[in-house]
């Protein structure tokens, strides 16, 4: 028994090969050398001078090294200290007691 299948031809092939310039998305024709720097010239963005001013801006935050040094001076403040030692009773003891270690605390500050 004789195939009856043949191969299509190249010329009638219904896709374009990928070098005929037939693509869904066209290159522009602005040269060769407009196209390359055009397609890298997001790469080489200018870097602004440093800032030679000692003094900080007053519009930017608060970096995350003062806020945990703040963090950290508050924990060890005496009251908080306090604070916390009384947050542990009244989880654990009477609410007399609570509130009476709350007014001594607030007594420190």
């Amino acid at each position: 028994m004789a195939s009856s299948y043949r191969p299509a031809s190249s010329s009638s092939s219904r896709f374009a090969p990928p070098d005929s310039g037939l693509s869904a998305h066209p290159k522009p024709s602005s040269g060769p050398q407009a196209s390359s720097i055009n397609q890298y010239s997001h790469v080489f963005l200018p870097i602004p001078p440093p800032s030679q001013s000692p003094i900080p801006n007053p519009h930017f935050p608060t970096t995350p090294t003062h806020i945990h040094h703040a963090l950290i001076c508050f924990l060890y403040h005496p009251v908080s200290v306090c604070l916390t030692v009384c947050l542990s009773v009244c989880l654990f003891v009477y609410l007399s007691i609570c509130l009476s270690c709350w007014l001594a605390c607030l007594s420190i500050a």
